[in-house]
């Protein structure tokens, strides 16, 4: 037995002041704590059950289980609930402060009465670092455990502090020792609460390594309504999974943590895996089974290595908002070993669901310094939420950034969001994503549903596509699309850009209350595809603002039903592209836009037809404007806006009119004379009534050239 203090027989204790534990060690590989107990269903019998008890530690004042270095376990496994005559089994720690500390903090050690340290305890020596007399907060000695876990509350005792509880583990560990710094199944309740766990292993951290974990069982409960919580891992290894934050230790475990209304909880976890630790899952907080959370709370991730934030289990919360902010900041290579890798600042891998008005705001980034030198089979996403990965909410609002940034032009893809899991019941909603402007991923990719009801709906990019998937349809009231940067600024310093966009540049335009957008700047958008590509539906009962551009592409394309029940449909696309793109593609057939307000299309293109509608379309009234502004070598000039197959454009109240105009800025690149400003083709039907009559019908064109036709109509085959 090498442990300083080795309880196996059980210790009740109970003081009217305090309770002071500790144990002096000079050989940190070993618990200098282990109060231990095995399980029994009786108690007290030799023969049939259990002769050994569990350990109750109970003061009016504070507790105090500290070592100087080394390990502190906590293992009662015989049942809390066995009785043996008048005695009882039961595990529990109470106190006004309960501190546990295996670093020494302001410990006095060494034979002698020189030096007062904590807990009241003399010796010869005053280990550095320190515990708050009135708080219990710990400022960390020089100790630390070596031989595996720092603090182990592997039973389920109870820790019931009238003021606070404070734990902080540190381990330092050597090759195949991985383990986690503070591991608790402990149900523990105090006014406010504060558990660290700092670790570092040379080594392999294989099976698995890290700072802390809470285990199936464990629960957290801060019952003061001011204060803030904190619960912290850090972790750094050479080889080996990890995570400096690990909450749920399998799939089918549940955790609870809990804030009292007006108080925070803040969940910190980070992760400096080194290079060799690639090939292996490195996390700064990881969960999984069922996370319960209640109140005001903020999760921060960050890891060197993986996922800043890896939800691989349900979470459920209400009571305050939620916050994530996670980043992944890979510094080296991905490992060949790796397929495929994916890198996410926060991922989203099973259903975070809000079950009262609580907001939610997830921010997650990724970026890398190796540059060049990236796998060119790696994806680094700002956030990643998987087809199981839904977001829930129940009227509250929704915010969603994510950035995927590169320190120069390499094979590395970027996305800024990625929403592969279904978004629903949540008030006002706003994702906005930017990504490298030499990905070619877009920077928000939508692959599932997002409904909102009645709430307004914002998808954002800076710069870089805007993408939905044929299998999402997009529900609100408001919805508002913009890839152009409109109102906006650079979140990130972006030198793959053509124009090397510093942080915090400003990309110009502005999106107004009612959700309309003034274009931002085209060196925004900076795009090998459509910078607004829209292959799903969009239903609408406000206003619908869809504004894109491109330098790659059309500026704007869409493919599917656009559709307001009750407001106004305005559409703006801008086009730089140098071959066939469309400052605005209405694809042939599939497609209607529908408004019950005025229904505005604008589009500009230097290589194709400002507006190019190959769907149907009505609203109030109609007004359809475009211009090419042909420039390229050997392009035919082409028409502002162009009508192809059978069209048909309704207006319920007012008027339609369609302006068309080109704008051709070389006449040594006209290859044909047959165009016109506005040109229809096919088999076109206008129908517009207003206030009871006939509405007005205009359809304009203008030709700048001395060949061209202002209005072209071609006959139908």
């Amino acid at each position: 037995m090498n442990e300083a203090v080795y309880i196996a027989s059980g210790l009740q204790a109970m003081a009217g002041g305090n309770i002071v534990l500790q144990a002096e060690t000079n050989n940190p590989g070993t618990n200098a704590i282990n109060v231990i107990s095995n399980y029994a269903t009786s108690w007290g019998t030799p023969n049939t059950g259990a002769i050994n008890g569990n350990m109750t530690l109970q003061a009016t004042g504070d507790v105090l289980i500290q070592s100087n270095t080394g390990g502190i376990a906590l293992n009662n496994q015989l049942p809390n609930t066995l009785t043996s005559g008048s005695l009882t089994s039961e595990n529990k720690i109470t106190g006004r402060n309960v501190t546990i500390d295996n670093t020494g903090a302001g410990m006095a050690t060494g034979a002698g009465t020189g030096q007062t340290g904590t807990g009241g305890t003399q010796g010869a020596t005053l280990g550095s670092g320190s515990i708050n007399p009135t708080t219990g907060a710990i400022a960390k000695g020089s100790g630390q455990a070596t031989g595996g876990i720092g603090i182990n509350l592997a039973d389920n005792r109870a820790i019931t502090a009238t003021g606070n509880v404070n734990i902080y583990g540190k381990t330092f560990n050597q090759y195949s020792k991985g383990t986690y710094t503070v591991r608790s199944a402990a149900n523990i309740t105090a006014a406010n609460f504060s558990i660290q766990a700092d670790g570092f292993i040379i080594g392999n951290s294989t099976p698995e390594g890290g700072g802390l974990l809470l285990v199936n069982g464990s629960s957290i409960t801060g019952t003061a309504t001011s204060g803030s919580n904190l619960l912290q891992g850090t972790w750094s290894s050479l080889w080996g999974p990890s995570s400096s934050v690990k909450i749920g230790d399998s799939a089918s475990s549940t955790v609870t943590l809990i804030a009292a209304s007006g108080s925070t909880l803040a969940i910190n976890g980070t992760n400096t895996a080194s290079e060799k630790a690639a090939s292996f899952a490195t996390y700064g907080i990881f969960t999984q089974g069922t996370v319960n959370t209640q109140g005001a709370m903020s999760l921060t991730g960050s890891s060197i290595v993986n996922h800043g934030i890896y939800f691989n289990g349900a979470l459920n919360h209400s009571g305050g908002a939620l916050s994530l902010n996670g980043s992944a900041k890979p510094n080296q290579s991905f490992d060949s070993n790796k397929t495929n890798p994916i890198d996410a600042g926060v991922y989203i891998g099973k259903e975070l669901k809000v079950i009262d008005a609580s907001n939610l705001a997830i921010n997650g980034s990724f970026v890398t310094t190796v540059g060049a030198s990236q796998d060119a089979t790696a994806t680094g996403y700002g956030v990643f939420t998987s087809g199981t990965g839904l977001l829930t909410g129940n009227g509250g609002t929704l915010s969603i950034t994510g950035t995927a940034a590169l320190p120069e032009v390499g094979t590395t893809k970027t996305q800024g969001i990625y929403a592969g899991g279904a978004i629903s019941g949540w008030g006002s909603t706003a994702l906005l994503g930017q990504n490298a402007a030499s990905s070619s991923l877009a920077a928000v990719q939508l692959a599932s549903n997002i409904n909102v009801g009645a709430n307004a709906l914002s998808i954002l990019a800076n710069g870089g596509q805007i993408f939905q998937g044929s299998a999402s349809t997009l529900t609100a009231g408001r919805v508002t699309i913009d890839n152009t940067g409109a109102g906006r600024t650079s979140l990130f310093a972006d030198p793959t850009a053509t124009l090397n966009i510093a942080n915090g540049a400003s990309f110009g335009g502005s999106i107004a209350a009612d959700g309309t957008v003034t274009a931002g700047s085209r060196s925004a958008a900076i795009t090998s595809g459509a910078g607004v590509n829209l292959t799903g539906a969009v239903a609408a009962s406000g206003h619908v603002a869809i504004q894109g551009a491109s330098s790659g592409s059309h500026g704007v394309s869409i493919s599917r039903a656009i559709t307001s029940s009750g407001g106004k449909i305005t559409i703006g696309g801008d086009s730089t592209a140098s071959l066939a793109s469309s400052g605005v593609l209405l694809t042939n057939g599939t497609n209607t836009i529908n408004a019950f307000d005025t229904l505005t299309i604008t589009g500009n293109s230097n290589s194709s037809a400002g507006v190019n509608v190959g769907g149907d379309m009505s609203g109030k009234s109609i007004d359809v404007t475009g211009t090419s502004y042909t420039q390229s070598t050997n392009l035919p000039a082409l028409p502002g806006v162009q009508t192809t197959g059978t069209r048909n454009f309704t207006a319920t109240n007012g008027n339609i009119t369609l302006f068309g105009k080109n704008v051709l800025t070389n006449r040594n690149n006209l290859t044909t004379s047959l165009v016109g400003g506005l040109q229809i083709r096919g088999s076109t039907n206008f129908s517009a009534t207003h206030n009871g009559g006939n509405g007005t019908i205009t359809l304009k064109g203008q030709a700048n050239d001395t060949l061209g036709y202002g209005v072209l109509i071609h006959q139908p085959n």
